[in-house]
This record gives structure tokens, C-alpha cells and sequence, in this order.
């Protein structure tokens, strides 16, 4: 046996929050499809439930105005729970209200009504009491006792799709409560109370109230299932009026193009009988030629316009013959143009070349001579300092027959300029940057200060030919070799160095200058050594030959070029 699907037939359009997850979309559209249900994407004719989050949003007034269910989402969701068609009615929703919670209003507020009534009925009722002998056989148990009549409200439970179901009320019968905990046989007398008829009157009252509301809710549930029922019928007869207007239009459209064509047809018979012209098909009209045409044309405008006819293809292939000439003409101009530009072009390129290749030879001879001229002033440059090197050293030697001009010390070349140059460095200024850190431009200047009083105690050791002082170093340069040597031996021993500073400080003391002007501590040495000045010489050495060599081969190129140097 097969089971019926519980969403048979229906038409669903969801309409779920932003923040609902695609897997759990998926979810709900996989049930109601297992379930016989369609989901569609958006609203039309055939949609019979809007599943929607927000029962006053765009897509729900749609929904009121197409007349399908506009249910919330918590149907679908307790569907899925249940696995079962669960009641419409509490999750049904009309013009932006939920049904169940109009139909509990009306109800509460005619359970409100029937208890005020009831209030003031019950305050105006009588009891008649009666005293009980106190003399029985019964037992306490059996003693009658009476309670008022009460009545319990009760709300309506369940619904179907359109209609509430019937609102339950009881009444309870009487019930035997004790008002009283029995006293003692020695007790006087217990009061018997039996209600009145006025209390049997209100309860049939508030029954009677109950009914005609229910009715009334009855009622009203009728007038809307009528009226979704007249929206249905009027919806689907505005469709059917839309349609048949189409059909009407397309029906007429037709007619109108027929007509066109019957005319079309007709005009050209006409036209045909008129100039007496048999019908033929278009093989046999392209066959005949002009010459052999059998159309006898007698009217004087129609030979005109068919002589024009015949001259428009020869006017269009003279034009366009002359069109191509045209073009040919002005491609061989253009061509003829550039092949001169690039005539005029290369020979000029040719006499810049050559032009710029003279003038380069001549910038280069020029240069040579320079050079030439520059190093023979060299040469004798360097011959004249041998010969006073040479004389230094050995002074009985008789001198250079020649008259040399004297030259000062810092002009000369100095061959072993960097045996006699000493450095100094390693000075100490901790002490002054940690006290004028705040002032650089007075820090910068007492640094100069403290140099300038540690360079005279080098002037002791000889002659000093040059100074030169850096930020924190400085380098003197004598005039012989053995000086520098012997100021690198005198400060390479500390207590040459810790006099230096006692002495500094002495004169700083005496002077009421800074003790942080003396210097502590410093080194000195040698720029290069001896290993390293010789290898040097050997060095240029090399390189001169090289250049005498390359020179002496460029003035050979020269003399076989057959030029001369002035």
C-alpha cells in the first residue's frame, strides 16, 4: 500500500532570515520535495504557502494580496520536528496577525465580560441555612456539607485550517468539600449551606453567553473562508480575462497581417495588368535579355526610368575605376617620398659620421701629446727627488750639475710619505658626551679642543711637514722616517702615555680649564708599513711600464697612420 505525501500538491515559496544557513535552505527544501511539496522562488498563481520570517515584510503583504497561506517559519520547522502536517492555525497569519491570537482575544474578552457579569450577580445571593441535630447515628464522613458552585474557563486547544474548534466549558458539579475540620460529638450544631436559585440562574447565564460566542466565532470564520474563496474566484477571473485579451490581440494581429498581405498581393496583379506584363518566375525573367525582351513599353517615363536603371551599373564601375587610379597614384607618390627622405637621410648620416670620426681623431692625438707632455714633466719631477733622496742619505756624493728650483716640503711628492705619516686615534670623549649629550654644537667643539691639546706633544719627535684632524683622530706627517718611528716607539710604552696625561692635567689645572680635556687614553701607529710601501712602489712600478709600453705602442700606430703630433 502507498503512503500518501502530507505536502501533496502544495506550492511553497520560503522566505527565511539572512542569517539561515545554505545547509540548513537545503534542509528545508529537500523535505518538503521528499514529502510531495514544489518550492518555488517567487510568488505567483499556483503558490499556496509563503513560509516567511516577518508576517508584515514585502514578500507576506504579497502573499495577502495573491491570497495564499502566509504562514511562519516555525510551521515548517515543526513539521520537520514531528515529521508530520502539523496544524496550519496556530502558524496562520492574516493582513499582519496571527488567527489563533484573535480568536483567544475574543475569547478572553468574553470570559472578562462573563465574570463582571457574574460578580455582581454573586455579591446579591442568598443562602438558606439551616441547623443540623446534634444527635446522629452517622458517622462524621457522612456528614452533609455544601460548597458554592464553581466554574473553571477553559481555552480553545486546537484548530482546523480555517476554523477554531469548540470551545469547551464545564461546569463542575457540586462537590463535597469541608468547610470545617469536624469537631467533637460535644459540638452544638454544623451549618448545612445549599445554594440558591440565583447562583443556578448565573451559571446558565455565562453557558448561554459561551454558546453565542462560539457561534459568533463560528460565524466569522465562515465570512473569511468566503471571502478568501471570492478572492480566488476574482484572481483566477482576472486571469482568464487577461488571457482571453491575448488571445483576442494575437487573433487580430493575425487578421491585420493577412490583410496586408491579400493587398500586397492584389497591388501587384494590378500593377502587372496595367503594364501588360505576364507573370513569370525568376529563371525565365533572368534568362531573357535585354535585347530580346518581349515588354513593349509605351509610356515615355517608364523607357526613362529603365534607361536610368541600365546606366547606374556603368556610372558605379567608372567610379569606382577611377577611384583605384586615384589610389595607385597617391601610393606611388608616398612611395617615391619616403625612398628620397631616405636617400637624404643616409647621405647625411654618412658625412656626420665621418665628420664626428675626425674630430674624434683629432681629440685623441691632442690628448696624447698632453699625456706625453704631462709625463716627461713627471719623469723629471721624480729624477729630481731621487737625486735629493740620494744626497740626504749619502751628503760626501757631489750634487747634480743641474740647477733645480727649491720646492717646499708639502709641494714635493714624498716617496716615503707613508712611512713618516703616524696615526692617532682610540681618544677617549665617554666622559664629555655623557655631560654635554644635550648640547651637540658645544660637545663637537670641545672634542677639537682636546685634540688641539694632545697635538703639540708630537712636535717634541721632528719637523712636522703635515696635520690633518678628523672627529675624533688626527694624522701627522714628518719629514723623515726615523721621526715617525721614534713617536711610535715613545707612546707604545704606558708610562710614556700616563705622564702625557699627568702633565695635560697639570696644564688644564693651572689654566682653570675642564679635567675632561686631558686624554686618557689613545694609541698610535703607522699608516703602512714598510712590506706594504715597498709593495706599493713595485705596484706603480708596474704600472708605469705598462703605460710607457701602451703609449709607445699607440705613437707607433700613430707614425704608421702617417700623422704627425704638433
Amino acid at each position: 500500500m502507498q503512503m500518501t505525501k502530507f505536502f501533496d500538491g502544495l506550492s511553497f515559496v520560503l522566505d527565511l532570515p539572512i542569517s539561515t544557513k545554505t545547509v540548513q535552505k537545503n534542509q528545508y527544501v529537500a523535505f518538503i520535495k521528499d514529502n510531495g511539496g514544489q518550492v518555488d522562488f517567487a510568488l505567483s498563481s499556483k503558490t499556496t504557502h509563503l513560509i516567511t520570517h516577518d508576517i508584515n515584510g514585502f514578500k507576506a503583504k504579497s502573499g495577502y494580496k495573491i491570497g495564499c497561506c502566509v504562514v511562519t517559519d516555525k510551521y515548517l520547522i515543526d513539521c520537520m520536528t514531528e515529521n508530520k502536517r502539523c496544524d496550519i492555525l496556530p502558524y496562520l497569519s492574516v493582513n499582519g496577525e496571527l488567527v489563533r491570537q484573535n480568536y483567544e482575544k475574543s475569547i478572553n474578552s468574553s470570559i472578562d465580560w462573563v465574570s463582571s457579569q457574574l460578580k455582581s450577580v454573586l455579591s446579591d445571593l442568598d443562602f438558606n441555612v439551616r441547623p443540623v441535630p446534634t444527635t446522629t447515628t452517622l458517622p462524621l464522613k457522612s456528614i452533609p456539607t455544601s460548597s458554592i458552585t464553581s466554574t473553571k474557563h477553559s481555552t480553545p486547544s486546537s484548530y482546523t485550517k480555517y476554523s477554531a474548534q469548540t470551545v469547551s466549558t464545564s461546569t463542575t458539579s457540586p462537590s463535597t468539600s469541608p468547610t470545617k475540620s469536624a469537631p467533637s460529638t460535644t459540638s452544638s450544631s454544623v451549618l448545612n449551606v445549599e445554594p440558591s436559585s440565583a447562583s443556578v440562574a448565573a451559571v446558565s447565564l455565562f453557558q448561554q453567553t459561551l454558546n453565542q460566542r462560539k457561534l459568533e466565532l463560528e460565524k466569522k470564520n465562515q465570512e473569511i473562508q468566503l471571502q478568501l474563496a471570492a478572492k480566488q474566484v476574482e484572481r483566477q477571473k482576472a486571469l482568464d480575462q487577461k488571457k482571453l485579451e491575448k488571445e483576442e490581440k494575437i487573433r487580430l494581429m493575425n487578421l491585420e497581417k493577412e490583410k496586408k498581405i491579400q493587398a500586397e498581393s492584389e497591388r501587384r496583379k494590378s500593377v502587372l495588368e496595367r503594364l501588360n506584363i505576364k507573370p513569370t518566375s525568376y529563371l525565365e525573367a533572368s534568362s531573357l535579355t535585354s535585347s530580346h525582351s518581349s515588354i513593349k513599353l509605351n509610356n515615355p517615363t517608364i523607357n526613362s526610368k529603365h534607361s536610368k536603371q541600365q546606366q547606374v551599373p556603368i556610372n558605379k564601375k567608372s567610379k569606382k575605376q577611377e577611384k583605384q587610379e586615384k589610389r595607385e597614384q597617391d601610393e606611388t607618390q608616398k612611395r617615391l617620398a619616403k625612398e628620397e627622405r631616405t636617400r637624404i637621410y643616409n647621405e647625411n648620416k654618412i658625412k656626420q659620421d665621418q665628420l664626428d670620426k675626425e674630430t674624434k681623431e683629432k681629440e685623441m692625438a691632442e690628448s696624447l701629446r698632453l699625456f706625453l707632455l704631462r709625463e716627461e714633466k713627471r719623469k723629471k719631477k721624480l729624477q729630481l727627488e731621487m737625486e735629493k733622496i740620494a744626497a740626504e742619505s749619502n751628503p760626501d756624493t757631489p750634487k747634480s750639475t743641474t740647477e733645480v728650483k727649491k720646492v717646499e716640503p708639502k709641494e714635493q711628492p714624498g716617496i716615503h710619505k707613508d712611512l713618516r705619516k703616524i696615526f692617532v686615534g682610540g681618544i677617549d670623549f665617554v666622559e664629555l658626551e655623557k655631560k654635554y649629550s644635550r648640547k651637540p654644537s658645544q660637545l663637537s667643539k670641545l672634542k677639537l679642543k682636546k685634540i688641539s691639546y694632545l697635538i703639540p706633544y708630537f712636535n717634541q719627535f721632528g719637523q712636522v711637514e703635515e696635520r690633518s684632524v678628523a672627529k675624533d683622530h688626527f694624522f701627522i706627517t714628518y719629514q723623515k722616517v726615523e721621526d715617525a718611528q721614534r713617536a711610535v716607539e715613545h707612546f707604545k710604552v704606558l708610562e710614556n702615555r700616563k705622564l702625557l696625561t699627568a702633565d695635560m692635567e697639570k696644564k688644564l689645572t693651572e689654566s682653570k680649564a675642564e679635567l675632561l680635556l686631558a686624554c686618557s687614553s689613545f694609541y698610535v701607529r703607522l699608516t703602512k708599513s714598510v712590506k706594504k710601501v715597498q709593495l706599493t712602489e713595485k705596484n706603480q712600478q708596474e704600472k708605469k711600464q705598462k703605460l710607457e709600453s701602451q703609449i709607445q705602442k699607440e705613437m707607433d700606430a700613430i707614425e704608421d697612420a702617417g700623422w704627425t703630433i704638433v
